[in-house]
Protein backbone atom coordinates (compact mmCIF):
# COMPACT_ATOMS: atom_id res chain seq x y z
CA UNK A 1 0.00 0.00 0.00
CA UNK A 2 0.92 3.63 -0.34
CA UNK A 3 1.88 5.50 2.79
CA UNK A 4 0.85 9.16 2.63
CA UNK A 5 3.89 9.95 4.75
CA UNK A 6 6.04 8.92 1.78
CA UNK A 7 4.87 11.95 -0.22
CA UNK A 8 7.48 14.67 0.10
CA UNK A 9 6.62 18.40 -0.16
CA UNK A 10 7.60 20.05 -3.43
CA UNK A 11 8.39 23.75 -3.11
CA UNK A 12 8.41 26.23 -5.95
CA UNK A 13 12.12 26.13 -6.84
CA UNK A 14 12.48 22.35 -7.23
CA UNK A 15 9.11 22.39 -9.02
CA UNK A 16 10.62 24.67 -11.66
CA UNK A 17 13.01 21.84 -12.49
CA UNK A 18 10.24 19.23 -12.58
CA UNK A 19 8.36 21.37 -15.11
CA UNK A 20 11.35 22.98 -16.82
CA UNK A 21 13.36 19.87 -17.68
CA UNK A 22 10.49 18.20 -19.62
CA UNK A 23 9.78 21.53 -21.34
CA UNK A 24 13.43 21.80 -22.39
CA UNK A 25 13.37 18.26 -23.75
CA UNK A 26 10.26 19.09 -25.79
CA UNK A 27 11.92 22.24 -27.17
CA UNK A 28 14.92 20.18 -28.27
CA UNK A 29 12.62 17.62 -29.88
CA UNK A 30 10.70 20.28 -31.83
CA UNK A 31 13.63 22.41 -32.94
CA UNK A 32 16.41 19.83 -33.32
CA UNK A 33 15.19 16.23 -33.47
CA UNK A 34 12.05 16.60 -35.58
CA UNK A 35 13.64 18.85 -38.26
CA UNK A 36 16.54 16.40 -38.52
CA UNK A 37 14.18 13.47 -38.99
CA UNK A 38 12.07 15.46 -41.45
CA UNK A 39 15.18 16.26 -43.50
CA UNK A 40 15.94 12.54 -43.61
CA UNK A 41 12.50 11.78 -45.01
CA UNK A 42 10.46 10.68 -42.00
CA UNK A 43 6.81 11.47 -42.83
CA UNK A 44 5.28 14.15 -40.63
CA UNK A 45 2.57 11.68 -39.53
CA UNK A 46 5.14 9.54 -37.70
CA UNK A 47 7.38 12.48 -36.84
CA UNK A 48 4.54 14.25 -35.03
CA UNK A 49 2.57 11.38 -33.52
CA UNK A 50 5.54 9.28 -32.40
CA UNK A 51 8.49 11.62 -31.88
CA UNK A 52 6.51 14.57 -30.51
CA UNK A 53 3.30 13.18 -29.00
CA UNK A 54 4.10 9.62 -27.90
CA UNK A 55 7.73 8.96 -27.00
CA UNK A 56 8.12 11.93 -24.57
CA UNK A 57 4.85 11.00 -22.88
CA UNK A 58 6.02 7.41 -22.52
CA UNK A 59 9.01 8.91 -20.73
CA UNK A 60 6.67 10.73 -18.34
CA UNK A 61 4.81 7.46 -17.71
CA UNK A 62 8.09 5.76 -16.90
CA UNK A 63 9.12 8.68 -14.69
CA UNK A 64 5.83 8.38 -12.78
CA UNK A 65 6.44 4.69 -12.10
CA UNK A 66 10.05 5.29 -11.06
CA UNK A 67 9.03 8.18 -8.79
CA UNK A 68 6.30 6.03 -7.23
CA UNK A 69 8.79 3.27 -6.50
CA UNK A 70 11.44 5.75 -5.30
CA UNK A 71 9.01 6.93 -2.61
CA UNK A 72 9.14 3.42 -1.19
CA UNK A 73 5.67 2.37 -2.31
CA UNK A 74 4.74 -1.24 -2.94
CA UNK A 75 4.18 -2.09 -6.60
CA UNK A 76 0.50 -2.96 -6.31
CA UNK A 77 -2.55 -1.69 -8.16
CA UNK A 78 -4.28 -0.62 -4.95
CA UNK A 79 -1.25 1.37 -3.83
CA UNK A 80 -0.79 2.88 -7.28
CA UNK A 81 -4.43 4.01 -7.40
CA UNK A 82 -4.18 5.59 -3.98
CA UNK A 83 -0.92 7.45 -4.66
CA UNK A 84 -2.02 8.79 -8.05
CA UNK A 85 -5.56 9.51 -6.87
CA UNK A 86 -7.28 7.25 -9.37
CA UNK A 87 -10.42 7.27 -7.29
CA UNK A 88 -13.91 6.08 -8.12
CA UNK A 89 -15.92 8.17 -10.56
CA UNK A 90 -19.33 8.94 -9.05
CA UNK A 91 -22.01 11.17 -10.56
CA UNK A 92 -20.47 14.33 -9.14
CA UNK A 93 -17.06 13.47 -10.55
CA UNK A 94 -18.54 12.78 -13.99
CA UNK A 95 -20.35 16.12 -13.93
CA UNK A 96 -17.08 17.88 -13.11
CA UNK A 97 -15.28 15.95 -15.85
CA UNK A 98 -17.83 16.82 -18.53
CA UNK A 99 -18.04 20.45 -17.43
CA UNK A 100 -14.26 20.69 -17.44
CA UNK A 101 -14.10 19.17 -20.93
CA UNK A 102 -16.60 21.72 -22.24
CA UNK A 103 -14.77 24.60 -20.56
CA UNK A 104 -11.37 23.55 -21.92
CA UNK A 105 -12.74 23.12 -25.43
CA UNK A 106 -14.63 26.42 -25.45
CA UNK A 107 -11.88 28.46 -23.83
CA UNK A 108 -9.36 27.34 -26.43
CA UNK A 109 -11.86 28.03 -29.23
CA UNK A 110 -12.69 31.52 -27.91
CA UNK A 111 -9.02 32.41 -27.39
CA UNK A 112 -7.78 30.81 -30.62
CA UNK A 113 -7.27 34.29 -32.06
CA UNK A 114 -4.41 34.74 -29.57
CA UNK A 115 -2.61 31.75 -31.11
CA UNK A 116 -2.87 33.37 -34.54
CA UNK A 117 -1.65 36.68 -33.10
CA UNK A 118 1.31 35.15 -31.24
CA UNK A 119 2.29 33.11 -34.27
CA UNK A 120 2.70 36.36 -36.21
CA UNK A 121 5.91 36.91 -34.22
CA UNK A 122 8.74 34.89 -35.72
CA UNK A 123 10.14 33.77 -32.36
CA UNK A 124 6.73 32.44 -31.29
CA UNK A 125 5.54 30.95 -34.59
CA UNK A 126 5.36 27.20 -35.31
CA UNK A 127 8.34 25.77 -37.22
CA UNK A 128 8.07 25.70 -41.01
CA UNK A 129 7.73 21.91 -41.07
CA UNK A 130 4.85 21.95 -38.54
CA UNK A 131 1.70 20.18 -39.78
CA UNK A 132 -0.48 22.67 -41.67
CA UNK A 133 -3.72 21.51 -40.03
CA UNK A 134 -2.21 22.19 -36.58
CA UNK A 135 -1.01 25.71 -37.31
CA UNK A 136 -3.14 28.62 -36.02
CA UNK A 137 -5.29 30.18 -38.72
CA UNK A 138 -6.83 33.62 -39.07
CA UNK A 139 -10.29 32.04 -38.93
CA UNK A 140 -9.63 30.82 -35.39
CA UNK A 141 -8.97 27.14 -35.91
CA UNK A 142 -6.48 24.73 -37.37
CA UNK A 143 -6.10 25.12 -41.09
CA UNK A 144 -7.69 22.41 -43.14
CA UNK A 145 -9.74 21.07 -40.22
CA UNK A 146 -12.96 21.30 -42.29
CA UNK A 147 -11.56 19.04 -45.04
CA UNK A 148 -10.97 15.60 -43.50
CA UNK A 149 -9.41 14.04 -46.61
CA UNK A 150 -5.85 14.04 -45.24
CA UNK A 151 -4.32 14.01 -41.79
CA UNK A 152 -0.68 14.86 -41.15
CA UNK A 153 0.19 14.30 -44.77
CA UNK A 154 -1.56 10.94 -45.16
CA UNK A 155 -4.65 10.26 -47.22
CA UNK A 156 -7.41 9.09 -44.88
CA UNK A 157 -9.94 7.41 -47.17
CA UNK A 158 -10.19 3.71 -46.32
CA UNK A 159 -7.02 3.63 -44.21
CA UNK A 160 -8.47 2.36 -40.94
CA UNK A 161 -5.03 1.53 -39.51
CA UNK A 162 -4.58 5.28 -38.91
CA UNK A 163 -7.33 5.35 -36.27
CA UNK A 164 -5.71 2.98 -33.70
CA UNK A 165 -2.39 4.79 -34.18
CA UNK A 166 -4.04 8.15 -33.43
CA UNK A 167 -6.03 6.71 -30.50
CA UNK A 168 -2.97 4.98 -29.06
CA UNK A 169 -0.92 8.16 -29.23
CA UNK A 170 -3.75 10.13 -27.58
CA UNK A 171 -4.13 7.64 -24.73
CA UNK A 172 -0.39 7.51 -24.04
CA UNK A 173 -0.04 11.29 -24.18
CA UNK A 174 -3.00 11.83 -21.84
CA UNK A 175 -1.97 9.28 -19.22
CA UNK A 176 1.67 10.29 -19.45
CA UNK A 177 0.90 13.90 -18.65
CA UNK A 178 -1.83 13.32 -16.08
CA UNK A 179 -0.09 10.68 -14.01
CA UNK A 180 3.04 12.82 -13.85
CA UNK A 181 1.53 16.28 -13.37
CA UNK A 182 -1.74 15.70 -11.53
CA UNK A 183 -1.00 12.27 -10.06
CA UNK A 184 2.57 12.68 -8.85
CA UNK A 185 3.45 16.40 -8.78
CA UNK A 186 0.20 18.03 -7.63
CA UNK A 187 -0.14 16.16 -4.29
CA UNK A 188 3.44 17.06 -3.44
CA UNK A 189 2.81 20.74 -4.19
CA UNK A 190 -0.32 20.71 -2.03
CA UNK A 191 1.85 20.01 1.02
CA UNK A 192 3.53 23.39 0.43
CA UNK A 193 0.95 25.66 -1.20
CA UNK A 194 -2.30 24.38 0.27
CA UNK A 195 -5.50 25.77 -1.25
CA UNK A 196 -3.56 27.85 -3.79
CA UNK A 197 -1.80 24.87 -5.31
CA UNK A 198 -4.11 24.77 -8.34
CA UNK A 199 -3.07 28.31 -9.32
CA UNK A 200 0.68 27.70 -9.00
CA UNK A 201 0.44 24.28 -10.58
CA UNK A 202 -1.72 25.57 -13.44
CA UNK A 203 0.67 28.41 -14.22
CA UNK A 204 3.66 26.07 -14.17
CA UNK A 205 1.87 23.56 -16.38
CA UNK A 206 1.04 26.33 -18.83
CA UNK A 207 4.72 27.26 -18.79
CA UNK A 208 5.60 23.65 -19.55
CA UNK A 209 3.90 24.21 -22.93
CA UNK A 210 6.47 26.88 -23.82
CA UNK A 211 7.63 24.47 -26.53
CA UNK A 212 4.47 25.63 -28.36
CA UNK A 213 4.47 29.33 -27.34
CA UNK A 214 1.79 30.30 -29.84
CA UNK A 215 -0.73 28.36 -27.72
CA UNK A 216 0.15 29.68 -24.26
CA UNK A 217 -2.62 32.25 -23.89
CA UNK A 218 -5.26 30.00 -25.42
CA UNK A 219 -4.57 27.09 -23.05
CA UNK A 220 -4.10 29.15 -19.86
CA UNK A 221 -7.76 29.13 -18.65
CA UNK A 222 -8.12 25.42 -19.31
CA UNK A 223 -4.84 24.65 -17.57
CA UNK A 224 -5.95 26.50 -14.45
CA UNK A 225 -9.39 24.89 -14.52
CA UNK A 226 -7.97 21.40 -14.90
CA UNK A 227 -5.61 21.93 -11.97
CA UNK A 228 -8.47 23.35 -9.88
CA UNK A 229 -10.74 20.36 -10.50
CA UNK A 230 -7.98 17.83 -9.83
CA UNK A 231 -7.19 19.48 -6.50
CA UNK A 232 -10.77 20.10 -5.46
CA UNK A 233 -11.90 16.51 -6.06
CA UNK A 234 -8.57 14.93 -5.10
CA UNK A 235 -9.20 12.66 -8.06
CA UNK A 236 -7.07 12.41 -11.21
CA UNK A 237 -9.71 10.69 -13.36
CA UNK A 238 -11.72 13.85 -14.20
CA UNK A 239 -8.49 15.49 -15.39
CA UNK A 240 -7.59 12.43 -17.47
CA UNK A 241 -11.04 12.31 -19.07
CA UNK A 242 -11.29 16.05 -19.74
CA UNK A 243 -7.72 16.33 -21.00
CA UNK A 244 -8.14 13.42 -23.38
CA UNK A 245 -11.50 14.54 -24.73
CA UNK A 246 -10.54 18.21 -25.09
CA UNK A 247 -7.32 17.32 -26.92
CA UNK A 248 -8.50 14.44 -29.05
CA UNK A 249 -12.26 14.20 -29.53
CA UNK A 250 -12.40 16.56 -32.53
CA UNK A 251 -9.30 14.98 -34.06
CA UNK A 252 -10.73 11.46 -33.72
CA UNK A 253 -14.04 12.54 -35.28
CA UNK A 254 -12.23 14.20 -38.20
CA UNK A 255 -10.06 11.10 -38.72
CA UNK A 256 -13.06 8.76 -38.64
CA UNK A 257 -15.01 10.91 -41.10
CA UNK A 258 -12.03 11.07 -43.39
CA UNK A 259 -11.36 7.35 -43.29
CA UNK A 260 -15.03 6.53 -43.91
CA UNK A 261 -15.38 8.99 -46.79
Amino acid sequence: MTNSNNIKPLSIWPALLYFGIPATVMIIIIHVVMPLLAARGLPIFFNYLLVYATIPMLALLAASLLAYRHEGNVMSWSGFKMRFRLNKMDGKAWLWAMSLTLFMFLSVAILSFTAHWLSSFSLLAPPDYWPAELKPSASGGPTGASLPTEFLGLSLAGHWWILPVVLGSLVIATFGEELWWRGYILPRQELVHGNWTWLIHGLLWTGFHSFAPWNLLAILPGSLALSFVAQRLRNTWPAIIAHGLANGLLVVIVVILGIAS
